[in-house]
This record gives structure tokens, C-alpha cells and sequence, in this order.
């Protein structure tokens, strides 16, 4: 679940998405929030896929009641690049609803947000320190990790496909490998243990550049009977470029709508 993608130069590299090709946010933005929360979360899929996710579903996510009672996170903790050491929080709300707050150096945030039509981020080094929307490429990528826990849930939303690619080894586990393709060039590929059921890798995928970024979950709790790991190790080219460190999870802080709007100024 907590897994931080890299942006320039510290945490989101977000490659650019072809032009040619509909992008995340266009093909969110065709179905809103409502018809997002009125699907079913953990839709039946007929066949060996239908069977994995349901075990995904209950052993990884502490099934369905669980998942209905949790409306949204916050996680607070300590985001580590080869630039250092920085504090971070983050809200994450139902369905796709995410700001993420990274304390500078000088006690300088930098902060990003997606509110379910606009993503936006403001930094000290840029527009003067104002709020700004992303531009098409970071919003895509940004977008790719709004979602609420997983792409693996709503499994029969119309913008994405799901397929169980095969049974593999990996560092010394057996994973199901579940890759789901979403609007564009991105395909978030999960690694599913098959005997906890829970996630352990996650691999996104841009096509149009081959950018492969790899993240391993580690350090489980149950949070209201939901497992959600406390440790996330970024991977590129075969080199670790970031770790997150989770100290405190919260769940349904009443977190209002308006806190995900980009601010005036």
C-alpha cells in the first residue's frame, strides 16, 4: 500500500506520456468518484483470476467489511534518498483522493495533491512557491499512485485490464504475477505471495520509455485488520533510489474533500 514513486529530483521522475495516447486522468475523469464508489470493490471474476484475487482480497486486505469500514489514511514517516533524510505525511482518501507533504531543508515543504480532477504541486523552487497544476506527464504518473491500496480492486472498472500472468519464484518466495494495464503507457504489475496472500512487490511500468520502477513491501501491521506494510524499498536499474519508513498509520481522520484541493496561493 505505501509504496513512493521517484519525481525530479528527489522523489517523482515522471517520464512523458505520448501525446497520441488517452491519457489517466482523461480516462478517470469519464467515470467519476460516484460510479467509482458505486462498483464493487471486490467484484466476483470467474476463472483462476477471480479464485486469486479473492484470496488477495481476504488474506492481503482483511476482506470486505474490513475494507468498507476504512474511508481513508494518513501515514506519517521519513522518506530517504541519496539527497537525505526527509520527513513525510500523507493522506490517502476513497476512491483515488492522495496529498503527499515532504518537509525541506529550512522547514520548506514541498506538497502534491489530486482531488479526483486536479493534480497539482507547489515547491519553494518553482513558480515562485505557488500552487500549480502538474503538467500532463507528471499528473499521469502521479495519478498511477493515487489509488486507493491497489489497481487489483475494481477489478471490472471499464478503464482497465487485469490478467494473471503466471505463478513465479521470486527472492525465495512463490508470488502470483498479476499485471493490470491501465489508460495509457502504464501497467502496474503485482507480485502476490501465495501463501500470505499479501503483496510484496509492485512494478510500474511506463511502455513509451521503459522505465521500470520496483517496489518492495515489507514490515506488515494490521491496521483495523487490514495489513499494510510500514516499509517500502524503491528500485531502478537494479539500485535502491529511495525507502520509505512508516511510524504512524491512522485510519478514517475525517478527512474532508477540500483538503485535497490545490490552495489559492
Amino acid at each position: 500500500m505505501i509504496k513512493i514513486f521517484s519525481q525530479p529530483t528527489t522523489f517523482l521522475l515522471i517520464p512523458l506520456i505520448l501525446a497520441a495516447t488517452p491519457s489517466l486522468c482523461e480516462s478517470q475523469s469519464e467515470f467519476n468518484a460516484d460510479v467509482w464508489l458505486r462498483a464493487n470493490a471486490m467484484e466476483t471474476v470467474e476463472g483462476r483470476l477471480g479464485r486469486v484475487l479473492s484470496r488477495y482480497y481476504e488474506g492481503g486486505l482483511g476482506g470486505a467489511d474490513v475494507y468498507e469500514r476504512v474511508e481513508s489514511f494518513r501515514f506519517e514517516g521519513v522518506y530517504r534518498t541519496e539527497a537525505g533524510e526527509f520527513p513525510i505525511r500523507v493522506f490517502k482518501k476513497k476512491p483515488n483522493l492522495i496529498k503527499i507533504s515532504i518537509t525541506l531543508p529550512g522547514q520548506n515543504s514541498w506538497t502534491m495533491g489530486y482531488n479526483g480532477k486536479v493534480a497539482w504541486q507547489q515547491r519553494p523552487d518553482v513558480n515562485e512557491g505557488s500552487p500549480e497544476k502538474m503538467d500532463a506527464a507528471q499528473r499521469d504518473r502521479f495519478l498511477v499512485d493515487s489509488v486507493f491500496i491497489s489497481h487489483l480492486l475494481y477489478p471490472k472498472l471499464p478503464w482497465k485490464e487485469i490478467e494473471l500472468v503466471d505463478t513465479v519464484p521470486l527472492d525465495g518466495r512463490v508470488c502470483h504475477k498479476i499485471a493490470v494495464q491501465l489508460p495509457g503507457n502504464y501497467v502496474v504489475t503485482y507480485f502476490v505471495d501465495v501463501r500470505s496472500n499479501k503483496k510484496y512487490s509492485v512494478v510500474t511500468t511506463d511502455k513509451s520509455t521503459g522505465r521500470v520502477t520496483t517496489s518492495k513491501l515489507e514490515d506488515f501491521v494490521s491496521v483495523g485488520g487490514m495489513p499494510i506494510n510500514r516499509r517500502a524499498i524503491n528500485i531502478e536499474d537494479g539500485e535502491v533510489t529511495s525507502t520509505i519508513e512508516i511510524d504512524r498509520i491512522e485510519t478514517n481522520v475525517g478527512l474532508a474533500t477540500w483538503i485535497f484541493d490545490m490552495p489559492e496561493h
